[in-house]
């Protein structure tokens, strides 16, 4: 696991403590009206961070005030891969994050496509996201998606590692990577970016392998492979149990000492 000292937003949404965190995204199948009917307003307090769109938190700017709430990561939307996502583009973003005092943006970079423009406008917008989200020190996170024509199930592994490096040589100061079967295969992706890493939820739809085992000890031996956290979506909004599941994420991620201690 990538131990690190972290700014004050970094810290809102990672546990400064352990360079753990459990993310919850609600910019899919789970939205932030539906998360807090499965779970209530207590646990959701015990949650590391929530990942949001802008017009979605207006009904629920309560839920991230006070030391023990959520960090609050907007994520930006499908025009953030279009062409042209100059640099009055991403500088309207991050001071508008800012000035809504978000914890930090999650981009989603996708490669593989066989029309290459598609990979570099979507890496063109990751590089200058993350060039002005590092001069206003707002955290970038970025969600490595390798879904194009060229990527195959064996090909795979060396297009998350590949996007991965370039996310974080762009600039980004985290980074969230899909399952990729084995522990050992993982620890050599964390070892090359060297940055915190998350792990995407492994039910979501862009994601290509998927573990046989619960996620909780998917987890659990991802953790001893150098992991920092989690992003919860699909499995929590399937759950049959959903608070018994985020419970245990949260006890598995922070070592089972104990949730909200931010």
């Amino acid at each position: 696991m990538v131990k690190a000292f972290f700014g004050i937003r970094e810290g809102r949404f990672i546990d400064p403590s352990d360079s753990r965190g459990v993310l919850v995204d609600c910019t899919g199948e789970l939205r932030l009206n539906l998360l807090v009917d499965k779970i209530g307003r207590e646990r959701f307090k015990d949650i590391d961070g929530v990942i949001v769109y802008e017009d979605s938190v207006t009904d629920f700017l309560d839920l991230f005030l006070g030391k023990r709430a959520p960090g609050c990561v907007l994520r930006v939307g499908s025009r953030g891969s279009e062409e042209g996502a100059g640099r009055e583009w991403a500088e309207k973003l991050v001071v508008n994050a800012l000035r809504r005092d978000f914890s930090a943006l999650i981009y989603r970079l996708t490669i593989g496509h066989e029309d290459e423009r598609l990979d570099s406008s979507s890496m063109s917008a990751m590089t200058m996201l993350s060039t002005v989200c590092n001069e206003y020190e707002l955290p970038l996170m970025a969600e490595v998606a390798p879904r194009g024509e060229r990527v195959t199930r064996e090909n795979y592994v060396d297009c998350v590692g590949l996007a991965a490096r370039m996310a974080v040589e762009a600039g980004a100061s985290v980074v969230a990577v899909p399952f990729l079967g084995d522990p050992e295969v993982f620890r050599k992706v964390v070892d090359a970016v060297k940055t915190p890493t998350f792990l995407i939820d492994p039910l979501c739809g862009y994601t290509l392998l998927k573990p046989r085992s619960s996620l909780q000890e998917t987890v659990r031996s991802l953790l001893e492979a150098g992991l920092n956290g989690v992003i919860l979506g699909p499995s929590l909004a399937r759950s049959r149990n959903p608070d018994k599941l985020l419970a245990d994420m949260l006890s598995i991620v922070h070592g089972g000492s104990g949730v909200g201690c931010r």
